[in-house]
């Protein structure tokens, strides 16, 4: 930050309502707080690549505790010295966040974007609980309360992470800050493989499901139904859960589908306007897999081509048709599909009524949005495509050919 942004920060930071005690008066809502807030903000935009927001709040907090109404010049110092101490901070963390619904076989890894999914396995635990160790032993405890801190840490490590799938990252930032990306860079990093699902034959089995997520954000039982009638006759309904089976000669499938060009714009600090168009229509599809209706997951599908070709029925399947039509007849079939499914999507999205959505019309969109995706991006690693304008224009140009 340079002495002007300091300077006024400081000025901003004395104007908070503080009690007797130097303390911060703040109340939801009025106008305290949101001066508060835009302090914070303000904070958050130069530090935020390292710190949370719950850090920068505790930095506030005591500046504002430390520094009376007439000491702006030692604030000034104290802000400063804070900035310089952002700037230079390099403790790496590692976090690790356990996933499930992914069958890996150790030693297989699979990195994508910035996260790696491995197994966790009993050397890595040790390593880990011997780094904690260390810091345990330089804690006032006595040696059997030491003893019982290591006991604990180790189940837990065991219980939660040993032989476990888990997306790894390493971040320089505090704990928290890199609890957030990761958590972040991870969801990125499944929805491109929820995508890849068709490629392993998992997508069209309606009575099967491979769901994927990190631990806890998906059901690990499966959904049974029973059903008993009048004669006495009983039958059951289940609705099994698979992994995603990533351990036998994934890597060509992958290839194939513009994988490894999904990871490596996710792993991009700064991504152009059309990546992100790119990945905006990767999360509609990623999220046609979480959604159990085949409604919901139709809505998903189209709002996908929504985000490359804009809304409406003759939008969606004009551009899906001239970029995947090879002749005439191909593109009028593509185009009349697409605006009979769009007629389905109003229906669930302004109607709110149930409409005939089949599993052979999800099965189509899944593979369209697929091979939408191989082209597009194969557009842009031949340099045809590098804006929203260069896609439009191909569309035009098939058009008139």
């Amino acid at each position: 930050m340079n002495d002007q942004m300091i300077d006024k920060l400081c000025q901003e930071i004395l104007a908070l309502p503080r009690s007797q005690g130097n303390l911060l008066i703040i109340k939801s809502g009025d106008e305290s707080f949101k001066k508060y807030e835009n302090v914070i903000s303000k904070l958050e935009k130069e530090w935020g690549d390292k710190y949370s927001r719950n850090y920068i709040d505790k930095i506030v907090k005591t500046l504002v505790h430390r520094f009376p109404l007439d000491e702006i010049e030692a604030l000034k110092s104290e802000l400063k010295a804070e900035d310089i101490k952002f700037n230079q901070y390099d403790t790496e963390q590692t976090v690790y966040i356990p996933v499930d619904g992914i069958d890996l076989r150790p030693p297989q890894s699979l990195e994508i974007g910035n996260v790696s999914f491995s197994v966790i396995l009993e050397d890595e635990i040790r390593n880990i609980l011997h780094n904690m160790e260390d810091v345990i032993h330089t804690m006032p405890y006595s040696d059997s309360e030491k003893q019982n801190h290591v006991d604990e840490r180790e189940k837990y490590l065991k219980d939660k992470f040993q032989n476990r799938v888990c997306a790894t990252m390493r971040k320089i930032a505090e704990p928290e800050k890199a609890y957030e990306i990761t958590i972040l860079e991870t969801i990125k990093a499944l929805e491109v493989l929820r995508y890849s699902i068709p490629c392993f034959n998992y997508a069209f089995d309606t009575r099967k499901r491979v769901e994927i997520g990190l631990h806890g954000d998906i059901p690990l039982a499966p959904r049974t139904v029973l059903a008993r009638s009048s004669s006495g006759f009983t039958d059951k309904w289940d609705l099994r859960q698979q992994p995603l089976n990533l351990w036998n000669n994934f890597t060509e499938k992958l290839d194939k589908i513009g994988f490894y060009e999904l990871s490596e714009i996710l792993k991009k600090d700064k991504k152009t306007e059309f990546e992100r168009i790119i990945l905006r229509f990767l999360y509609w599809i990623s999220d046609s897999y979480v959604q159990i209706e085949s409604e919901n997951r139709l809505l998903s599908l189209i709002i996908s081509l929504e985000t490359l070709f804009g809304s409406g029925p003759h939008a969606t399947g004009f551009g899906a048709a001239m970029l995947l039509g090879e002749n005439l007849e191909q593109r009028r079939k593509i185009k009349s599909r697409v605006a009979k499914l769009y007629q389905h999507r109003n229906q669930v999205a302004h109607g709110g009524r149930k409409s005939n959505v089949e599993d052979e019309d999800i099965a189509y969109l899944i593979m369209l949005t697929m091979e939408l995706m191989i082209k597009i991006l194969e557009f842009v690693k031949n340099g045809v495509v590098k804006n929203k304008k260069d896609l439009e224009e191909i569309i035009e140009t098939k058009q008139l050919s």
